[in-house]
């Protein structure tokens, strides 16, 4: 996953210098005697910036003092799913961004509005879903300490499926596909709900499917 972040520093203006560049591409190092606004993943269980073969972050300086910064990082969050409708579902995970030292009165975290901020850069399918929509959201967050936003993007996954479709004269296939689908329906069933969560609700494979 790729962030970029970009603010505006005073500080690290530099176009009264009439340099012959507007910009600046600078490493890690000098990230770490630059004022970072120490955004993280408030509800990610691990997260770390990949580092082959160096530490991928990218940062640029601009001359009117906006700061750039691009990380490649690895982060995995929970994902709290409703199996009612197993296996016909789609489930929602979300991942929360917001500055862990700085609330609104010195930092306000907002999505870039001049372009689509969250997107995948080519389809993403797993092994059993398709990712069908990313939706991001701005939220206001009350703690003790002050107002915080917190900029939340929400994932939306469809179980797939492996559709097929025969003729009405193509009887033998479609008796041959019919019986070997209960068959195997009806074997796998025990295993396949000895292998779910335990829920206190019912779903949807259990309404589905009766001997």
């Amino acid at each position: 996953m790729y962030i970029n972040e970009l603010w505006s520093d005073p500080k690290l203006k530099f176009d009264h210098l009439n340099a012959c560049k507007a910009n600046l591409s600078l490493d890690q190092a000098t990230l770490a005697r630059v004022w970072t606004p120490n955004s993280c993943f408030v509800n990610s269980k691990t997260a770390e910036i990949h580092d082959s073969p160096f530490t991928n972050v990218f940062l640029t300086l601009f001359e009117n003092g906006t700061v750039w910064v691009n990380y490649r990082v690895r982060v995995k969050g929970p994902c709290s799913m409703n199996l009612v409708d197993f296996p016909m579902d789609t489930q929602s995970c979300r991942l929360k961004y917001q500055s862990f030292s700085y609330n609104n009165e010195e930092v306000r975290m907002r999505w870039n509005a001049r372009r689509k901020p969250v997107f995948a850069l080519k389809p993403l399918q797993i092994t059993d879903f398709t990712l069908k929509e990313i939706t991001p959201a701005v939220i206001r967050r009350n703690y003790p300490a002050g107002m915080w936003d917190e900029l939340v993007v929400t994932f939306v996954f469809e179980r797939r499926w492996l559709a097929f479709a025969l003729g009405p004269q193509a009887i033998t296939p479609r008796t041959m596909i019919g019986v070997n689908a209960l068959l195997s329906m009806i074997f796998h069933f025990g295993s396949i709900m000895r292998n779910l969560p335990r829920v206190s609700y019912i779903k949807a494979i259990g309404k589905s499917i009766d001997y």
